[in-house]
């Protein structure tokens, strides 16, 4: 099948022709699983393009800016007619529109009220990266519909757990072994995966799983694991553009200040980013102008 720009391949046909069979024996809710490499979003965009012609409507729903904007661009390239809603998005709500890219945060805002935003309520929500649409309020919002996708790499909570319990039905697109069967993801050769030093975490207070950020910041702040990372890259990175995730916006700047004083060329993206200033840093990475791209939790899941 060929959209716009797209043209899907057989494993991508396969799983959209699976999706449809799993709805038309009843089910409600599929699961759809897509390792890294896939074409989440370009599945996404297909299976959007197919309801609206069926004259349904079909939200798309991304939790973070980045990947609204990244769903709204490909829509456009493959010419599937969409709006966007998500304050400060620079685009104007289009009620009569039948695929709308909407941010979870501005679900959020709306918690309580009617799912419709629109002239006609939803008839199919596409929740991305479903592993972590799973507490009370994601579920909350994917039960407004009669029908939901779930598109994820990792059919499993953060527990381990199976989402068998959210979803009636799952289509796999393929696995990791048969897309770099594909050449779609590379193998990785033998002597060529490379441990950084592992820093002392011990002590350090935890929240919900996850370290306390401010005294993560503190820890991993260190001159010498800053050091580090240029020196490897400079190393093991063979010139090649990277992606330097950080633990807040002060460790993002001065890993971002490290690159430049060794004359690597890095630029970093925070939550505070215009848009225009990304587009400006990913067009620079793109043409080779800029090597190290660093972030703090915003250049994360399901960034292209």
């Amino acid at each position: 099948m060929e959209l716009g720009n797209f043209k899907l391949d057989k494993r991508q046909d396969s799983s959209i022709d699976e999706c449809r069979e799993e709805f038309k024996k009843g089910h409600k809710s599929v699961l759809l699983v897509a390792p890294t490499g896939c074409g989440k979003t370009v599945i996404a965009v297909v299976l959007a393009h197919l309801i609206s012609l069926k004259g349904l409507v079909v939200y798309i729903i991304m939790s973070g800016r980045q990947l609204v904007f990244q769903t709204h661009d490909t829509l456009v390239e493959a010419q599937v007619p969409c709006t966007v809603l998500m304050s400060d998005s620079g685009h104007q709500f289009d009620p009569t529109a039948s695929v709308a890219v909407i941010s979870k945060e501005t679900l959020e805002a709306r918690r309580g009220k009617s799912l419709q935003l629109g002239d006609l309520p939803p008839d199919v929500l596409i929740a991305d990266e479903a592993d972590v649409c799973i507490s009370p309020q994601w579920q909350e919002f994917l039960e407004l519909a009669p029908r939901k996708i779930g598109m994820t790499a990792t059919p499993v909570d953060g527990k381990g757990k199976g989402l068998g319990h959210l979803y009636d039905s799952m289509v796999t697109v393929a696995s990791y072994s048969e897309l770099i069967a594909d050449g779609r993801l590379v193998d990785v050769p033998a002597g060529k995966v490379f441990s950084p030093y592992r820093p002392d975490l011990s002590g350090i207070s935890s929240r919900g799983g996850d370290f306390a950020v401010k005294s993560l910041s503190k820890r991993m702040d260190d001159p010498r694991l800053i050091g580090d990372i240029v020196r490897d890259y400079k190393k093991h990175g063979e010139d090649r553009p990277a992606l330097a995730c950080c633990v807040d916006k002060a460790h993002t700047v001065h890993v971002s200040e490290e690159f430049n004083r060794a004359g690597i060329p890095a630029e970093y993206v925070i939550d505070t980013t215009d848009q225009d200033e990304r587009e400006e840093i990913f067009a620079k990475t793109r043409s080779g102008a800029n090597r190290i791209i660093v972030n703090c939790a915003t250049l994360t899941r399901g960034f292209d």
